[in-house]
């Protein structure tokens, strides 16, 4: 009967997502999204011509982008209610800024620069979320 309990709360524990899952998934898109702008000026050739062209559109870009900015406001709320460091919003603002402007304000000679610091700055920014939610005792029960 306690094998019948214990197998049945590991099922409970598993089909709950838990917040480290979604920092450490967030923080790999990120540094995905810095490895695809990294990638870019080499595959902007081939990619097209394996009709893949869409991966070196500005429209996969800013949607990648959009995406990584929903995800991360969201999973810093997460963790925010219960660490309560403003620390994790400030970098993420630094690292959006840094996107955006990579995307819409700098020249092209600029572009991938910006983008890459911007993509390991939410990479980052995720890493503390972690962190920070590992060091108080409240984020450990969610």
């Amino acid at each position: 009967m306690e094998a019948v309990q214990e197998s049945s709360n590991k099922l409970k524990s598993r089909g709950k997502i838990s917040h480290e899952s979604v920092d450490k998934l967030c923080a790999g898109l990120s540094a995905a999204c810095a490895l695809h702008c990294m990638a870019m000026p080499f595959l902007v050739g081939v990619l097209p011509v394996l009709g893949l062209g869409y991966f070196v559109s500005h429209d996969f870009e800013f949607a990648f982008v959009l995406v990584t900015a929903v995800l991360a406001l969201g999973s810093l709320c997460w963790g925010y209610r219960s660490h309560k460091s403003q620390k994790v919003f400030v970098l993420l603002l630094i690292s959006l800024l840094l996107l955006g402007g990579g995307l819409f304000v700098v020249s092209h000679d600029f572009h991938l620069g910006f983008v890459v610091a911007g993509a390991l700055g939410v990479s980052l920014t995720h890493i503390l979320n972690m962190q920070l939610c590992k060091s108080c005792q409240s984020c450990c029960n969610h």
